[in-house]
């Protein structure tokens, strides 16, 4: 059967109607996914007027969570995508999560122009780390960075054998930042290392009173002016820290980058609604690939269908909010899921069509949240890191599918499931007393060779009447109308396999 001849020359209003509400669907889906592109892409600015050098400048404001990965992570791939030559982070945070911390300085050291840090007032703790992985510190008047050492959530002390591992994996992260700047490795050891001692070539630093600046027992914290103290003497004097100290950041990137373009990312908003959306994601996807499957075990296409495939677009709008995989993972997932169509309502039975599309849609599930980053000159860095957010999303799904459905068959009537989420609006009301099927294990089927009535149309399931009791069933092959006498084929799992009656 050719598309033309099933959409219009069968007449079959009704068939035409679902094909209809599958492509409105599909519709949908483009314009949920375009909705979530258009939201994150970068606004024309200055940036984009003319030529000359590009300083992008990024914000990390308040405390180092998800909210502050998506920023950067959108402003440094914006930043290589323009082509920038500099990167200044504006920071002014508390400190944060760890974990997350390690990931913005992931993030910054992909960046191959020039980089920099604007202390604007505080950074403190992660602040400092962050800081520390820039290739050059300035300050605000109030400036202060320090207090760095590690603690977990609840801000007591580690246990001591992980702390040092932690130390001494961020010293020896803090000397491959500062190659240019010998003082920066122990200035940032003293700000998280309590029972280390300041000493600058061999001395203990002290202040103008002759007080170590940092003595055993407690943890450094930098003023701006302690940051710009001169340390030795002549030709090799040097600030402590700092690499100036200006009023504000226009006044520092005027100072520190003249004539250069500058572009200023703004937090949209959109980063914020991702944050609270990180943890739910996962429980999207899975909660929509099971509605999915609802939609595919049954007749027509209806409201499980349009759930599900609203709760996959969340997922694609809340991982590009992310600034994760662009819109090939929907894309992907979009062509999987044209295939799975075909099979439903074109070629039913043909199954090629179906295992083509799962598999591409799988891929494209999966492809959406990997965090692929395009370098200037044209390579793609991928690391086996950018596959560990996708696979806990696989498996906090699949955990997803499988609890819910559980619960679904254990506390849901399954009168309620199957009139009211599946058959209810395909055809009408089910009669309990006459219905058999998957649930109705302890009943015996009809034989092979029973004769019966199509209740609905097969696309390629749907309900049959024989011999006064309605079966689910699935067409052996093609298409079968509503109303159209049938055979039985065969059964599978509880489950008729009817033909057309010849």
């Amino acid at each position: 059967m050719v598309v033309a001849d099933f959409l219009f020359t069968r007449g079959n209003a009704e068939a035409k109607i679902q094909v209809m509400k599958s492509l409105l669907a599909t519709f949908l889906i483009f314009l949920a996914g375009a909705i979530g592109i258009f939201a994150q892409a970068p606004s024309q600015n200055s940036a984009d007027a003319g030529g000359g050098k590009k300083v992008f400048v990024v914000p990390v404001q308040g405390e180092i969570n998800s909210a502050n990965l998506y920023i950067v992570r959108r402003g440094v791939k914006e930043a290589l995508a323009a082509g920038a030559d500099a990167l200044v982070i504006d920071v002014n945070t508390p400190g944060g999560d760890l974990e997350t911390t390690f990931t913005i300085i992931e993030m910054l050291q992909k960046f191959p122009g020039a980089t920099a840090a604007f202390v604007n007032p505080d950074a403190i703790s992660a602040g400092a780390y962050i800081s520390g992985a820039t290739q050059k510190i300035y300050f605000a008047p109030n400036g202060k960075i320090g207090a760095a050492a590690v603690v977990n959530s609840t801000g007591a002390d580690v246990d001591k054998t992980m702390k040092q591992k932690i130390d001494s994996y961020l010293i020896a992260l803090t000397k491959t930042f500062s190659k240019e700047d010998p003082l920066r490795a122990n200035v940032i050891r003293a700000m998280m290392d309590s029972e280390y001692v300041l000493k600058i070539n061999g001395e203990i630093l002290t202040d103008e009173n002759g007080d170590p600046v940092k003595a055993a027992g407690s943890l450094l914290t930098l003023t701006a002016d302690e940051a710009m103290r001169e340390i030795g003497s002549g030709d090799s004097a040097r600030p402590l820290l700092g690499a100036g100290k200006f009023g504000d950041i226009d006044e520092m990137l005027a100072a520190a980058f003249p004539g250069f373009v500058v572009e200023k990312i703004e937090p949209n908003g959109y980063e914020r609604i991702g944050q609270f959306a990180a943890p739910i994601v996962p429980v999207l996807l899975g909660l929509g690939v099971l509605l999915l499957f609802f939609e595919l075990k049954s007749p027509g296409f209806g409201a499980p269908g349009i759930i599900g495939i609203a709760l996959i677009a969340a997922y694609f709008i809340f991982q590009h909010i992310a600034g994760l995989a662009g819109c090939e993972g929907l894309l992907i997932s979009l062509l999987g899921a044209g295939l799975i169509a075909v099979e439903i309502f074109l070629m039913p039975g043909f199954f090629v069509f179906a295992i083509a599309g799962v598999l591409l849609l799988l891929v494209g599930l999966f492809w959406g949240s990997v965090d692929v980053w395009q370098m200037p000159d044209g390579s793609l860095d991928i690391t086996w890191s950018s596959f560990l957010v996708p696979l806990e999303n696989l498996f906090i799904a699949i955990a997803t599918i499988v609890v819910a459905g559980i619960l679904a068959y254990k506390f849901l009537p399954a009168k309620w499931v199957r009139d009211r989420i599946i058959l209810g609006s395909k055809i009408g009301v089910i009669e309990s007393e006459k219905f058999r099927g998957a649930r109705s294990r302890s009943d015996s089927l009809p034989p092979v060779g029973t004769e019966g009535t199509a209740l609905t149309e097969f696309r390629p399931m749907g309900i049959v009447e024989i011999n006064g009791a309605q079966y689910e069933a699935s067409a052996e092959s093609g298409s079968i109308e509503k109303g159209e006498k049938i055979v039985v084929a065969g059964m599978r799992d509880f489950e008729l396999i009817v033909k057309k009656s010849s």
